[in-house]
Order: structure tokens, then sequence, then C-alpha cells
């Protein structure tokens, strides 16, 4: 059931442009720390209870639909979020 919810939380960063802030500057607050605490309060916070290990241990790879190819030349340059803003974990 967490790994459903961890795949909820993905799908609804990627479609809130509000929600996807909060994730920024959670990970912001980090200061290059383990943000995966905050981000499982973030997700509790939208009714999608997360195990912290089973978050830690997500394959993301596997939440998000496969590149295109203006995409994969984006993250190939080191600038994927710059290319697509709606990157669930928002610009670096």
């Amino acid at each position: 059931m967490s790994t459903e919810n961890i795949q909820k939380f993905v799908e609804a960063v990627a479609a809130d442009p509000a929600l996807r802030e909060k994730v920024r500057m959670a990970v912001e607050a980090t200061s290059g720390g383990d943000p995966s605490p905050a981000l499982v309060a973030l997700a509790a916070g939208q009714g999608l209870e997360i195990e912290l290990e089973e978050f830690r241990n997500y394959d993301t790879a596997r939440a998000v639909d496969e590149l295109n190819l203006d995409e994969l030349d984006a993250v190939s340059g080191g600038n994927y979020t710059a290319k697509n803003p709606k990157s669930p974990f928002g610009p670096p």
C-alpha cells in the first residue's frame, strides 16, 4: 500500500504547482541533507500514508513515464528541470 501511495504522491506533485513548491521548499530546507522525512510529512498532509524507509528505498525512475527525446537531451545535458518546469522535484 505504501508503494501505491508513493506513486500517488509523485503524481500529485507533478500535477499540483503549489505542492511542487512545497516539495521544493522542503528539499531546500534540508541543505543537502535527507528530505525524506519532510516529504513523507507532505504526503501525509495529502492523506497518503507512507513508511519512511519505503520512501527512501523507492525507485522513482519507475514512478514516472519514460522520457521523450527532448527530455532525454535535457537530462544528458544536466538541465532537465529547466526544460520541463513540471518536473515533480522542481529546479535544482
